[in-house]
């Protein structure tokens, strides 16, 4: 898991009061690398890592650098042979977002000056890299005209935006576009559209965006928004209160968060310190019993407030999965 235990605890000590961070902490050790469906998945330093983060924010941007950079190239071909932009355009679609940034600066600096076709170009890169807050500061700060001769960069200004979480600002650079798009960026628009209604919970304008005349899809792909739609209408979300009750009782509370590697954790760590602390007074060890009857308290609760938390992990998830499929469907994203 991501990030390690131990480096885990030290930041729940630096931000919590001792018994809190060493609640939290025993819940992590009971969870840690079990229920993997339960966390986002994402690559770290070269290597898988489930992430669990104090920062729920942190693990959802990990998350879209980590699924959508493979999908985040341009597939359009443009001008000739010897126009640069189809080296650019080719750098794109091989991955080397890097490299395709530098010819674009190369661009800039020596031939075709800030262009639209370059702006959208470096948006997407930026995009593709996870560099989320640079692109939406350069949309800001010296790009934001461009749209007016290119919808293409508002397109990528606003899928920054969505990878960011910010909907209302989706919404605002989607609305500037609405009047002055191509047609050719129309459908783009509205699947946008669709995907930021379908977040902020109004399922109704998402099901005229994505299963509607607005969009020319197959029928296929439009009985999928549709179904997809309403199993997020449908959603019924566990009870964290229901976790906590349940959580009296060892294991309980995961299980019914749907964490059943963690339940069957919390059930043997805390029956095995219930035990020692029994058989430690027993035998008269009273310090031996002090430690394990803390560590027992300790993992206990830690069992019954991560129950709650698990609860409200299982909700995102379940309800990030849909959306993923929503959006992977469309296909908007991809470029």
């Amino acid at each position: 898991m991501y990030p390690h235990c131990s480096a885990y605890g030290m930041q729940l000590y630096a931000q919590y009061p001792f018994l809190k961070a060493t609640g939290r902490l025993a819940d992590r050790l009971m969870r840690c690398s079990h229920d993997r469906d339960m966390y986002v998945f994402a690559a770290i330093k070269g290597r898988g890592r489930l992430l669990d983060m104090l920062s729920a924010d942190s693990a959802r941007l990990y998350d879209r650098q980590w699924a959508e950079h493979p999908h985040a190239v341009d597939v359009w071909q443009r001008g000739d042979a010897s126009d640069s932009y189809v080296f650019i355009n080719h750098l794109i679609n091989k991955e080397y977002y890097r490299e395709a940034l530098l010819e674009i600066e190369r661009e800039e600096l020596l031939g075709k000056g800030h262009t639209s076709r370059l702006w959208a170009d470096r948006l997407l890169c930026l995009r593709a890299l996870g560099a989320y807050e640079d692109g939406i500061y350069l949309y800001e700060t010296q790009c934001r005209p461009a749209i007016k001769r290119r919808p293409e960069v508002g397109i990528q200004a606003a899928l920054l935006y969505y990878s960011t979480a910010n909907y209302d600002s989706v919404s605002a650079v989607l609305g500037s576009l609405e009047e002055i798009t191509l047609s050719g960026e129309a459908e783009r628009v509205a699947i946008l559209q669709g995907l930021v209604a379908a977040r902020k919970g109004t399922y109704g304008e998402a099901t005229d965006r994505l299963c509607g005349g607005a969009v020319s899809i197959s029928s296929y792909q439009q009985k999928v928004n549709a179904d997809v739609i309403n199993a997020l209408q449908t959603f019924r979300p566990k009870k964290t209160a229901v976790a906590g009750l349940l959580g009296v009782v060892p294991g309980a509370g995961y299980w019914y968060a749907g964490h059943r590697g963690s339940a069957l954790t919390a059930l043997l760590v805390n029956s095995l310190l219930a035990y020692a602390t029994y058989t430690s007074v027993r035998s008269e060890n009273y310090g031996v019993a002090g430690l394990c009857g803390f560590l027992g308290v300790s993992f206990y609760i830690g069992n019954i407030s991560g129950s709650m938390r698990s609860v409200r992990r299982y909700n995102a998830r379940k309800k990030e999965k849909l959306f993923k499929q929503l959006e992977q469907n469309n296909g908007v994203l991809i470029n």
